[in-house]
């Protein structure tokens, strides 16, 4: 069996179509890490005694976590104020780099006066508005911890974006499995053989699951390491609803990058399990590689296209769907599920979701290519 699947690797990834979709994801990934996780793309401005100082790269990084470790803790509105009061730019230091007094809110200065602005606490001159953290964030604000999130939320904003590519790799990758074997007319070859039905079938299901989830854990621990070589592991304890790009600004709950990222991981490894299912699937029964490549793409990219539902419940079922779960912070926007005297998460319904996904789709694959009429 071990041969059987050695080969069915082999033939996923012997193709010159499969190198240049993986050259693609490469580069994809090196464009996204180099904009929101890598150092040059971070730039702190400050006022230093009315002359204008700019850090860029990791200088930028570490001036940041040097200024969260400083208002870390609880969000409250007076530490909103002192941030906004500490960090506005001077009179004489506009006028000295000739910067518009009345559009400082628009110029950059430091992760936390950034995010405080861009949530609606500074008015367009950079002062603060009087704006309450209650106003804003509504009854979790008291709860809400400030520190440092620009990393995570880079790191986030890098995954969702490449875990998309990487689910239209899979398409290209998976989708002739048992269709290629259909168009090049093999098909009669297998299944004639003695391990034919069985043998051969499972064969192709294991090694396309163990592609497509190495290939997702590769993903994830590249990116990981990038993220840890350049940010370290501060801000775990923080909130991702006071995240500078606001990804996670709908969460209706209170919840740490730590938590948050833990989910996320489920929650992309969940939904390549079940395109990896939904393709073999398809693979099985198209007539042609063509024509599963086709509808595969189609019914991986189309609940991306759906309108929202009236129901709470198809809304969320949609949400689960493969490319709407690889972007996570849909099912953050769910409110937690009341299951007694607890609360649940409604990203960990996805596991019961992918369970039902692989499981039944594994063995339909199976029967359909095993009873394949050959011709």
């Amino acid at each position: 069996m071990k041969e059987l699947i050695g080969f069915e690797i082999k033939k996923l990834l012997n193709k010159m179509l499969i190198w240049a979709c993986f050259a693609g994801l490469g580069l994809m990934t090196v464009t996204m890490t180099a904009n929101w996780l890598a150092p040059p793309a971070f730039s702190v401005q400050e006022d230093r005694n009315g002359q204008k100082v700019i850090l860029e790269g990791h200088d930028a990084i570490l001036r940041n976590q040097e200024i969260a470790a400083q208002y870390e803790g609880l969000l409250t509105t007076d530490k909103v104020k002192q941030i906004l009061d500490t960090f506005s730019f001077s009179p004489a230091m506009m006028e000295a780099q000739h910067i518009e007094p009345e559009r400082q809110r628009h110029y950059v200065h430091n992760l936390l006066f950034d995010t405080l602005a861009r949530n609606g606490f500074a008015n367009l001159d950079g002062s603060y508005n009087g704006t309450e953290i209650d106003d804003v964030f509504g009854p979790i604000a008291s709860d809400l911890v400030m520190g440092y999130s620009s990393g995570w939320e880079g790191l986030s904003y890098t995954l969702i974006y490449d875990f998309l590519v990487w689910g239209c790799v899979l398409v290209i990758l998976l989708s002739p499995v048992f269709s290629d074997e259909y168009t090049r007319g093999t098909d009669a070859l297998i299944l004639t053989g003695i391990q034919g039905r069985k043998k051969c079938p499972a064969a192709k299901i294991i090694a396309s699951y163990l592609v497509s989830l190495t290939g997702s854990l590769i993903l994830l621990g590249i990116h990981f390491l990038l993220f840890f070589l350049w940010h370290g592991t501060k801000g775990l304890e923080s909130s991702v609803q006071l995240g500078e790009l606001g990804l996670f600004f709908n969460t209706p709950y209170v919840i740490s990058w730590k938590e948050a990222f833990g989910l996320s991981c489920l929650l992309w490894l969940g939904a390549t399990a079940v395109l990896t299912s939904l393709v073999l699937l398809i693979s099985a029964w198209a007539k042609s590689s063509f024509s599963a490549l086709v509808i595969s793409f189609t019914l991986f990219c189309l609940p991306m296209f759906l309108p929202p539902s009236g129901s709470q419940a198809v809304n969320l079922i949609c949400k689960l769907m493969p490319i709407n779960q690889m972007q996570v912070f849909y099912l953050f926007a769910f409110d937690r599920l009341n299951l007694g005297q607890w609360q649940m998460n409604v990203a960990w319904i996805s596991i019961p979701m992918t369970l039902a996904a692989v499981v039944p789709t594994a063995i339909l694959s199976k029967r359909s290519f095993a009873r394949h009429q050959v011709r």
